[in-house]
């Protein structure tokens, strides 16, 4: 096989700079800013898992009535508390 030749190369990226130019939808990928994207997947992925932590927190003292480590008691009894019912709008 053989081995590209430097012109070949640059025969080669000058046509995929060309069509990226071309195609109006790829010069608006080339310029996303990658570091937000990648920065709320990671907040996205961070608040998820805080979560469920709660959430099974919650479920073992509701099931229980155990308080899990790192929580405190009254933070879970608020979550299960009976709320007002709601007044209806007057007008």
């Amino acid at each position: 096989m053989n081995s590209p030749t430097a012109a070949s190369v640059k025969r080669e990226a000058r046509d995929i700079q060309g069509f990226l130019l071309k195609n109006p939808v790829c010069p608006a990928l080339l310029y996303v800013p990658r570091f937000p994207l990648i920065y709320f997947l990671g907040l996205a992925i961070v608040f998820s898992t805080l979560q469920q932590i709660f959430l099974t927190g919650a479920y073992l003292y509701a099931t229980e009535g155990v308080v899990a480590p790192g929580f405190e008691e009254e933070v879970l009894r608020e979550a299960f508390r009976k709320r007002q019912p709601n007044k209806p709008v007057e007008s």
